[in-house]
């Protein structure tokens, strides 16, 4: 909505409507697909460490069941359209809004899920990538401070 209502000419707005109805499906994609899974598995770590035995074992049910293999197709997913688009970026060659929405969930993926440079080594270099960039940095700073 940002990007549409204030972007203007922008280099984050696509060139084509194509690639704004693509942008408008990695948003929902972000946040109707990938992020779920993160959440539940953030969830589900923090139950783990609860004094209650059988809380452990509803959150270990709850990942090997779903959470888990969930989080697996979809990183498994989105390495692919790393590796189709073949540009470091989920859309055309440069930051679009897409990637924007994505480094949320994915970043939570390193830490949550079996995001490693190992397993999944396009989507390991996106993160570190956009967390290198010069406006993450700063924003980084600020949430710091």
């Amino acid at each position: 909505y940002i990007v549409a209502k204030y972007g203007g000419s922008s280099s984050l707005v696509p060139n084509t409507a194509e690639d704004q109805e693509r942008v408008k499906y990695y948003l929902h994609y972000s946040e109707a697909s990938l992020q779920p899974d993160m959440s539940l598995l953030l969830v589900s770590n923090n139950v783990r460490h609860s004094p209650m035995p059988i809380a452990r074992k509803i959150a270990d049910y709850m990942d090997g069941a779903f959470a888990g293999p969930d989080a697996k197709m979809q990183l498994e997913y989105s390495e692919g359209k790393l590796k189709h688009n073949a540009t470091g970026y989920f859309l055309g060659d440069r930051l679009t809004g897409a990637d924007i929405m994505l480094i949320f969930p994915l970043q939570m993926a390193k830490s949550r899920a079996a995001l490693t440079k190992e397993t999944y080594p396009l989507l390991w270099k996106w993160v570190e990538d956009m967390q290198a960039r010069d406006a993450y940095v700063r924003a980084d700073k600020k949430v710091a401070e």
